[in-house]
């Protein structure tokens, strides 16, 4: 199978029909791990954190699976040994403990579609500043395919649904000629417009779903009425595990039936720019929906359920699994409000502040003063030790090597052992090293220090102080903005942080020093976008 064939293959675990486990997506020959995280919707304490981990090869639709967790796990009935890997094919079993957590392996393939035409640039700006949107002809939406329901499912870029209900002559453009600017009502699909029938977190299928309130349909009216635009803005991350999305469409169809109201709805499908808290779908209303129209940032608002309430914040409530909701309002600066106070007139509940300020760094350093004499010509050892996406290849090629030293990366070489053998080549010739590894274990540091203790150098430590949090926030920014760096998963990020290991000086090094966080932005929009609240907080 050639590598643009592969391009149309897909491999996922898919969780036993009436599970409330997420399905997983494989990659082609990349390592994910599977166990209690919240990604997976799994706190069960018999499984691991890390309890196995998979590697798909897409050309021979075969997934190595090895099992790393302290309690079995069973592949087709059969215990797995632990450390061991085994194979598993095309619709084997995978049972993470004994008798829970199910998945089957999956294997499908997709056929190539046309792109979809090219789209405005977003410009990446705060919503206070004067609108910095290219201004585009008015966009007038064609009238419904379906003119029955007035139901019409827009063709956008990958990773975003669009849908627009309304009478066959309903124009969103209509709306502005009644107001000089958009006024907005936007809305949070679950727990805010609906919720699940069967009372369940997540919807058994395509039908689990009822109306929230009863007075949604009537409060929804009366926007209308008043001049609003009704959008509902949707995370459904998990969509993009799924081959096939009309069910989900078919769901989103009745439901707009039901509430009979002209309205947008936008639904995000992937972990980018457009999945809340980011602010991707609200700038793609404004670039291609409204066509670069200016919004009334005052009278417009956000409804949401994820609103980071804290336990009991009303009596028998349990706290709010995520802040997203609120984040996304704050980030493009629109009033936030609770589906109870919107839709009920209840008072807010109590909230807490986010824990993660993203704009919240230095901005300079005197990295010379702190770190001593970096530009001695006497051989050095250099171990940096990181989460990914720390910061500290940054760090490295900005600060180190300029100054001579030789950086000694893995996914530059390739292998450890290549590593190994151009670091004791660097110490022959008495050159400077900075080892660019993450080197969060004992075992792996040991290795290193024992091949300076060859040479008779003492190595120092650079230990990247940039939180865990920090560290996710830099990973989704860089998956935001593409380019070189390798996207790691929510899962690869918890499996470092449970092999991470703090340095002491009692594993061998001369000193251990704390580099703090500095980003390096190419320019002002670089910034602007990193100030963002980009994580869906757990």
């Amino acid at each position: 199978m050639n590598s643009s064939s592969l391009k149309n293959v897909h491999c996922s675990l898919e969780p036993e029909e009436g599970s409330s486990i997420r399905t997983v997506l494989l990659e082609h020959k990349e390592e994910t791990p599977v166990g209690r995280t919240p990604e997976c919707l799994i706190d069960d304490v018999r499984v691991s954190r890390v309890q196995v981990i998979l590697s798909a090869d897409f050309s021979r639709e075969e997934v190595t699976i090895k099992r790393i967790g302290r309690n079995p796990s069973f592949l087709n009935g059969s215990c797995m040994v632990k450390d061991k890997e085994y194979t598993a094919q095309n619709n084997n079993i995978l049972e993470l403990v004994e008798n829970g957590y199910k998945y089957r392996v999956k294997f499908s393939k997709s056929v190539e579609c046309a792109s979809p035409p090219k789209e405005a640039k977003l410009n990446i700006v705060h919503e206070t500043q004067s609108p910095p949107l290219k201004k585009m002809k008015p966009r007038e939406l064609s009238p419904p395919q379906n003119r029955e329901n007035g139901i019409e499912w827009i063709e956008t870029r990958k990773a975003l649904l669009l849908c627009k209900y309304g009478p066959v002559n309903y124009q969103i453009q209509n709306i502005r000629s009644q107001n000089e600017l958009f006024q907005v009502a936007a809305f949070d699909l679950d727990g805010t417009i609906i919720k699940t029938k069967s009372g369940k977190v997540h919807p058994k299928g395509p039908t689990d779903w009822m109306l929230w309130n009863d007075k949604v349909p009537l409060a929804l009216k009366k926007l209308h009425n008043n001049g609003y635009l009704i959008v509902v803005i949707s995370n459904q991350a998990s969509l993009k595990y799924h081959a096939n999305i009309n069910p989900f469409k078919s769901k989103v169809d009745a439901i707009l039936e039901h509430l009979d109201v002209p309205m947008i709805v936008m639904i995000s499908t992937d972990e980018d720019f457009f999945r809340k808290p980011a602010p991707g779908m609200w700038f793609y209303l404004r670039a291609v929906v409204l066509g670069g129209a200016e919004c009334s940032m005052e009278k417009s608002f956000f409804v949401g359920d994820a609103a980071g309430r804290v336990a009991k914040w009303k009596p028998g409530k349990t706290k709010d699994f995520s802040n997203s909701d609120r984040l996304f309002a704050n980030n493009i600066k629109l009033d936030f409000k609770t589906p109870e106070a919107f839709f009920l007139g209840e008072t807010e509940g109590q909230y807490s502040e986010p824990e993660f300020i993203p704009w919240d760094y230095s901005v300079s350093h005197d990295f010379d003063d702190m770190f001593g004499d970096l530009r001695s010509s006497s051989p050095e050892v250099i171990v940096m030790v990181g989460l990914p996406a720390s910061g500290k290849s940054t760090f490295v090629k900005t600060h180190l090597v300029p100054k001579g030293y030789v950086s000694i990366n893995r996914d530059t070489l390739g292998t450890t052992a290549k590593c190994e053998k151009l670091l004791k080549e660097c110490l022959s010739s008495r050159k400077k090293v900075v080892v660019d590894n993450t080197n969060l274990d004992l075992e792996t540091r040991r290795k290193i220090i024992n091949i300076c203790q060859q040479y008779n150098i003492v190595p120092r430590c650079f230990l990247m102080d940039s939180t865990f949090q920090r560290c996710q926030h830099n990973n989704k920014f860089r998956v935001i903005k593409g380019g070189d760096h390798a996207v790691i998963t929510p899962m690869v990020m918890r499996a470092s942080l449970s092999k991470f290991l703090v340095p002491k000086i009692e594993e061998g090094f001369l000193d251990i020093v704390r580099v703090p966080f500095i980003p390096n932005f190419k320019d002002d929009e670089d910034r602007k976008l990193y100030n963002y609240h980009l994580l869906v907080p757990k």
